[in-house]
């Protein structure tokens, strides 16, 4: 409902960046830094953009502390323990994953086995995103999730078969 009327909106981009900054206020609680790094700096000084972000995306924090079953409560107001369970458990594995990846890398290196992974267990935090790249009526005004840089560790990605997102590897030489 809220991401039709984005769309109906997109002759006006700013609106729309304005719309999903509270969006995303209203389903996290708080203002992405993403979005909050293309679209606020932007806006202050005037600056309307030419193309809007065209994904819809979903983020929780799952470790060290997981804010799952207050944001679903948001979305759901009676609840939906099968849906908040199911993204807590998928998100424990993926953490024990990171470290488990985390911990190999060190033993590559010949480091100590918890020389990354110490720093993740308990006091830094483990974040599920989930990305949506709904069709665009008038896609030449869209720019997707846009061209960024993930501020963490590690990302481990699992994409469908579209292929919207792209990782690229830069080297030195």
């Amino acid at each position: 409902m809220v991401w039709k009327i984005l769309r109906a909106s997109l002759a006006t981009p700013r609106l729309v960046c304005l719309a999903m900054v509270s969006v995303h206020k209203v389903t996290s609680g708080s203002t992405s830094a993403l979005l909050a790094s293309i679209t606020l700096p932007h806006l202050r000084h005037g600056f309307i953009p030419t193309r809007v972000l065209w994904s819809e995306t979903f983020t929780l924090q799952i470790a060290p502390t997981s804010n799952v079953v207050p944001i679903v409560k948001k979305l759901w107001p009676d609840g939906n323990s099968e849906l908040s369970s199911t993204i807590m458990d998928y998100g424990n594995v993926l953490h024990s994953l990171g470290i488990k990846i985390l911990e190999l890398l060190a033993e590559s290196l010949d480091l100590d086995r918890d020389f990354f992974s110490k720093n993740f267990k308990s006091k830094h935090s483990a974040g599920m995103r989930m990305n949506f790249y709904p069709p665009c009526p008038q896609p030449s005004m869209a720019l997707g999730l846009g061209a960024h840089a993930d501020p963490n560790c590690l990302t481990m990605l699992d994409q469908d078969d579209v292929g919207a997102s792209s990782p690229k590897r830069t080297t030195n030489g």
